[in-house]
């Protein structure tokens, strides 16, 4: 180790092994490096510039290193590794891959997962400038034009709750307000906050982010005020016709009381998702139940009242040893919600079958991006825009043969063939 003495220019440099003599100083309990190694050589720069060596104590006590592997000087980046390691980390590249690509530009690089975490922090701390994680989430916000409402706790004036939305996600919504989807989760980003995400869908089938909401907690009151925020991007007079959502009884209530006329639709991806594990702790070692799922599948798609009755009494009758499993269907979903999944009631409205898995499962890749930094979500957000707009340019520019109805997306395609072509002119 060096340790330089002199102001402003160095004049002098003591060139030392690690030891441990210097004064302990308060700090927590942690290993060390230090072997007490008396060896230490001074350099020292005179008048002239020129530089002298004295060798004040030429022995170790200890055998040379074989690599430089365990000094942290050879573990540092040079300053083409710390640009590398800040471009991968803008572009959400993972430590484990960062430092791959390091040791393969140069193969004596030594450096350490710690190096690249380390490097990754300082360059989040340069960028925040200082600020608090949520005043750089409102700095960036503010800094790419993103429209944004928060509020603050009266006594505290910490911020509780936050809403944006990205200005080309507005202006599709304006285009496509028809159905909306909304979910609410706490475990995919790095706050461990509740965060509503609210999206809606093209005529072309794809699915775009209208807004994100990070939330005290999943209360009526926050749901509430978030869905005031949707409102007032709507200009107010734009209204859903369906809202679909899982069964989360403070989100429905606050729809009901901001969007009125609204329809309610209970998304049956994630009523599948509930069935399933509750469901499979009933059943235990028996093997029916693949054959109850298959069952309750036919219930969720029954088109009619009377198909949904005949189909519904199939698992209560095959089924009725297992304890638990009529009393959870019927009182959980059947006599209170079937009304909001079950195509014989659901097909009164116009959902153009989205209330299905379909409209979701475009949804899980991007839930991956909230685990790491929500900067993320602009990247993700312009990701999903590009891809409508290049849909909208595909279908102004396909050729549909008139004469072919197999079905009804069929139909879809071709009305919505015709009114772009229209525009178009």
């Amino acid at each position: 180790m060096s340790q330089r003495v002199g102001k402003g220019k160095t004049t002098k440099i003591y060139l030392k092994a690690r030891n441990d003599e210097e004064e302990e100083k308060a700090r927590t309990q942690t290993g060390t490096k230090k072997c007490g190694c008396p060896f230490l050589i001074n350099v020292k720069e005179n008048a002239d510039s020129l530089w002298y060596v004295t060798v004040i104590c030429g022995r170790h006590n200890h055998d040379p290193a074989k690599n430089l592997d365990d000094h942290s000087f050879a573990e540092r980046l040079d300053k083409g590794e710390q640009d590398v390691v800040v471009q991968m980390t803008k572009g959400n590249v993972k430590p484990r891959d960062i430092i791959n690509t390091l040791k393969q530009r140069d193969v004596r690089n030594v450096s350490t997962m710690m190096t690249i975490y380390n490097a990754r922090q300082k360059f989040r701390n340069e960028d925040a400038g200082g600020r608090t994680q949520m005043q750089q989430m409102l700095h960036i916000l503010e800094k790419n034009k993103w429209m944004s409402w928060h509020r603050k706790h009266p006594d505290t004036n910490v911020v509780t709750d936050l809403f944006w939305s990205h200005p080309d996600s507005i202006k599709l919504l304006r285009c496509f307000s028809s159905i909306i989807l909304m979910d609410c989760t706490y475990k995919t980003n790095r706050y461990r906050m509740p965060m509503l995400e609210i999206d809606d869908i093209t005529s072309t089938h794809l699915t775009f982010s209208i807004g994100f909401a990070f939330i005290s907690s999943e209360s009526h009151v926050n749901y509430v005020w978030a869905l005031e925020n949707l409102r007032s991007i709507l200009d107010g007079w734009l209204k859903p016709d369906v809202f679909v959502t899982d069964r989360d009884l403070a989100l429905i209530s606050a729809i009901e009381e901001v969007f009125s006329s609204s329809s309610h639709l209970l998304c049956s991806w994630h009523i599948n998702k509930v069935v399933l594990a509750k469901t499979k702790k009933m059943f235990g070692e028996n093997d029916g139940f693949a054959c109850f799922m298959d069952r309750w599948t036919n219930v969720m798609y029954a088109n009619s009242e009377a198909l949904f009755e005949v189909r519904m009494n199939d698992p209560r009758c095959e089924f009725e040893n297992v304890k638990g499993l009529t009393e959870y269907l019927d009182n959980t979903w059947v006599k209170n919600y079937k009304e909001k999944f079950v195509p014989a009631w659901t097909n009164r409205f116009m959902h153009f079958g989205k209330q299905q898995r379909r409209g979701w499962s475009m949804r899980i890749p991007f839930k991956s991006y909230l685990r790491i930094q929500w900067i993320c979500l602009g990247t993700m957000c312009t990701m999903r825009l590009n891809g409508c707009r290049k849909s909208f340019m595909l279908a102004l520019m396909r050729k549909i043969n008139s004469g072919l109805f197999n079905s009804s997306g069929r139909l879809v395609d071709l009305c919505l063939h015709r009114v772009l072509c229209r525009w178009r002119k």
